[in-house]
């Protein structure tokens, strides 16, 4: 579609049906047959500034009367690759130009699925050294990141095969093949993803493992060190009462006998944990 080209009006000249499916909005990625015209929107990653990349562009392609109109809310950097390649053989045809914009959205998302797996795996090996500390807010962005990229990434491939099984007439034997591989290439970016989505979550159970046991052992040496010391406190309570009858209150070296035996009631209390085996 031609820059500041008023899509109702681009696409005035095709079939209703076919306009209207361009034309809705967040559409799924499909592929559909109407009269004289075909429709196949897929799904892009967002290279966009501000944006997330796994909030994926729908690129609606319309292809009809050896014509490709494509229509974007937001700017596709397949189309644009597309473009460049189009302007660079200007004798290139519907199907090399289709063929062009989906092997360009599928090496970006393959892409994207490499670099999420590099992630993961450099995240998994953090997780796994010791001493490390968990990052459980970056691996949730990176288990969303391969939840919603499996989300548009299944009916893409759905899509492809639709578009394959059609047997459209603006391919030849050769951009058969082509579409072939994009769609085996496909089905496998959707199983990394499913298993990108999958080791995700193993991490986040891991890492909340890990979490939950760093609390149990900082929770079991602060009830250790209050049961050492809970004697000791009782101990110098009531020798600072202020009362009669407290032991060693005139001898000189009464606080040399309290510590001797604070220490000696530490020292016990440390072999009594030692045979119960808590420390």
């Amino acid at each position: 579609m031609r820059e500041g080209e008023r899509p109702d009006l681009a696409l005035a000249a095709y079939d209703g049906d076919a306009a209207k499916a361009v034309l809705v909005a967040d559409a799924e990625p499909r592929f559909h047959r109407f009269a004289g015209a075909d429709v196949l929107v897929l799904r892009g990653i967002n290279f966009n500034t501000g944006d997330r990349p796994e909030d994926m562009v729908s690129l609606r392609i319309l292809i009809a009367d050896g014509r490709v109109e494509t229509l974007a809310r937001r700017p596709v950097r397949a189309v644009e690759a597309t473009q460049s390649h189009v302007a660079a053989h200007p004798e290139a045809r519907a199907g090399e130009i289709v063929l062009h914009l989906i092997e360009s959205l599928v090496a970006r998302l393959n892409d994207a699925v490499d670099e999420l797996s590099d992630k993961l795996d450099d995240l998994e090996d953090r997780i796994e050294s010791p001493g490390a500390n968990p990052e459980p807010q970056h691996l949730a962005r990176l288990r969303r990141r391969a939840i919603w990229l499996h989300r548009f990434c299944h009916p893409q491939a759905r899509a492809l095969d639709d578009a394959g099984a059609a047997h459209p007439e603006w391919l030849d034997r050769a951009g058969r093949v082509r579409l072939n591989e994009q769609r085996h290439a496909m089905a496998r970016i959707v199983a990394d993803l499913a298993v990108l989505r999958d080791h995700s979550r193993i991490l986040q159970e891991r890492s909340d493992q890990e979490l939950r046991e760093r609390a149990r052992r900082t929770s079991f040496a602060l009830t250790l060190i209050a049961g050492v010391f809970l004697p000791l406190n009782l101990v110098g309570a009531l020798f600072g009462a202020n009362v009669g009858g407290i032991p060693f209150a005139h001898d000189p070296l009464g606080f040399w006998y309290l510590l001797g035996s604070l220490l000696a009631l530490v020292a016990v209390e440390l072999a009594l944990l030692r045979w119960l085996r808590w420390i």
